[in-house]
């Protein structure tokens, strides 16, 4: 039995162990924390389906790659003279200047949006997210270079990290977000070099000297923007790459001491690669994706043995599979490390994590009617906004400040604010209903959720199992008592079973079906209000 954690907040013990794979039992709780880290919201379904099939097989879900891609689709807008409701705008000849980019970017947003809330076994989504925080595109009103930018985070997410690099290099969205579309030999724009080694690559370390930063110097970020000037794109519809040797620095480059003085000799529409490849050539940059990485699935306390026991041994399995990522992530996924119990809720839920944890984990009854349909994950994208966590407006290059800024890391997501409009969302959801074009107050369904459950008719049956659906850890003796007291009133344990077998024999008699549903209504908001619901 994992230990409760009384507060998010709290010291915690640090995660045990090493990428040996585990060994131990395999649970309901060991397949919901898997998923919990590696999809949006798992279902009770997902969770039990991974029970069964066993570690290994969920993970060879997890991780199967070459699923058929979905599209933005038009949801609403009829003045759009080349694409008709329903089908994609993603590759329409079509101006920004005709009023269109209102509804795409709408459409955009609502479909990425739409596309965690899946019952599939894929880490794909869990990883997308994870390159959007890193290769950081963000607020560029295009969804044109946006969704190319997409297409790039969805074809490396498992793959060459070092191949990525070099794509995302010239990816018209980076280009425009880092200026590199404004990097010529006459005005030297260093934004993008600047990041592509202090954020993208091999990390900012220890200043050894002025403008020395053990990893890099100022010497490569200048040479470095050097090689990649002369890039630029068309006009957003259709986006095409265009490099113009005319702007283009073709003086040899020399870097520093950090990178064995090499030097770079005009290579034109090639030089952005060898720059990415002596990058590369350090074994500095495994090391710095493994931390990243683990920071994004594990925990973001990195202690000197942790160093050792998981960021050096993927660290190398990365280098060894020429920088392909896929096995390095498995191997952290599969490991005793990984399932050891301090890992389990020691990260407080990213907004995303948060709307899924209700959305999808409980059954919310999404329209199929596509306008509907895209209105509703629209809401969910406004929602995850007032959080802080927006998909394509990253506020900061760096990325969202839990992955990285010390000493609060995932505590960034709560605050005064933010927990008000959870707590606000937890509300709504299942208590008020939310409404948007004719969808009027729909709501948790509370007694289909708990139809699920092997006994809903036993209180305590019904308190753990959804406990465990909602929580990393058990409910202790004292929140038990405590939720049971929210639907009984003080009264003995079997008037709740009297009263469910009562509705279940005469489920359409809509007083008996009021009082069960309202007594759960309130046995959920209870629950979800308690610290514990905040943590995955």
């Amino acid at each position: 039995m994992k230990p409760t954690i009384s507060s998010p907040f709290q010291p915690r013990p640090l995660p045990s162990g090493t990428l040996t794979p585990y060994t131990g039992p395999w649970t309901f709780s060991t397949a919901a924390h898997l998923l919990r880290r590696t999809t949006f919201g798992p279902s009770l379904k997902m969770i039990n389906e991974a029970e069964t099939q066993g570690l290994n097989s969920t993970l060879d879900e997890l991780f199967t790659e070459g699923r058929f891609p979905t599209r933005p689709l038009n949801p609403y807008a009829t003045n759009d003279p080349e694409v008709k409701v329903g089908e994609t705008w993603i590759n329409a000849d079509q101006s920004p200047a005709s009023g269109l980019n209102l509804y795409r970017i709408y459409s955009l947003t609502s479909w990425y949006i739409k596309k965690l809330q899946s019952e599939e076994f894929n880490i794909l989504e869990k990883m997308v997210l994870f390159w959007h925080n890193h290769f950081v595109v963000s607020e560029i009103e295009s969804p044109a270079l946006f969704y190319n930018y997409f297409e790039t985070l969805e074809k490396f997410a498992l793959g060459n990290f070092r191949e990525f690099t070099k794509e995302v290099t010239v990816n018209p969205g980076m280009l425009r977000y880092l200026n590199g579309n404004t990097n010529t030999k006459q005005a030297l724009n260093e934004n993008y070099a600047r990041e592509l080694l202090e954020l993208f690559t091999i990390g900012k370390g220890p200043i050894a000297a002025p403008g020395d930063y053990t990893t890099f110097t100022e010497q490569d970020v200048r040479a470095i923007s050097k090689a990649l000037t002369g890039w630029n794109y068309t006009t957003p519809y259709k986006i095409v790459l265009a490099f113009d040797n005319s702007k283009h620095d073709t003086s040899v480059k020399t870097l520093s001491h950090r990178f064995g003085n090499q030097t770079i000799a005009n290579l034109g529409d090639q030089e952005y690669k060898k720059v990415v490849d002596i990058i590369f050539e350090q074994d500095e940059c495994s090391r710095f994706i493994a931390r990243e990485l683990y920071k994004w699935f594990v925990n973001h306390h990195l202690t000197q043995q942790i160093e050792v026991d998981i960021i050096e041994p993927m660290a190398k399995m990365i280098r060894d599979d020429n920088y392909v990522i896929k096995n390095a992530v498995r191997a952290l996924l599969n490991s005793e490390h990984f399932f050891s119990d301090a890992v389990y809720g020691c990260m407080i839920k990213a907004p995303m994590d948060f709307i899924m944890s209700i959305s999808n984990s409980l059954k919310f009854p999404v329209p199929n009617q596509l306008h509907d349909n895209y209105a509703y994950f629209n809401h969910l994208w406004t929602d995850t906004h007032l959080m802080g966590q927006t998909y394509s407006e990253i506020p900061e290059v760096a990325g969202w400040k839990a992955y990285y800024q010390e000493p609060l890391f995932y505590r960034h997501w709560i605050n005064g604010v933010s927990l008000q409009d959870r707590k606000r969302w937890i509300d709504k959801f299942i208590n008020k209903g939310i409404s948007f074009n004719s969808i009027i107050g729909i709501k948790i369904p509370v007694l289909d959720v708990i139809k699920e459950f092997s006994d809903p008719g036993n209180i305590t049956s019904l308190l753990t199992e959804l406990g465990q659906l909602i929580f990393t850890h058990p409910l202790t003796n004292s929140q038990t008592a405590i939720a049971k007291d929210v639907i009984l009133k003080g009264l003995p344990n079997y008037e709740w079973t009297v009263e469910y077998e009562d509705y279940v024999n005469d489920p359409n008699n809509k007083q008996k079906k009021d009082a069960i549903e309202n007594k759960l209504r309130a046995l959920f908001t209870h629950l979800m209000n308690l610290p514990e619901f905040q943590l995955q």
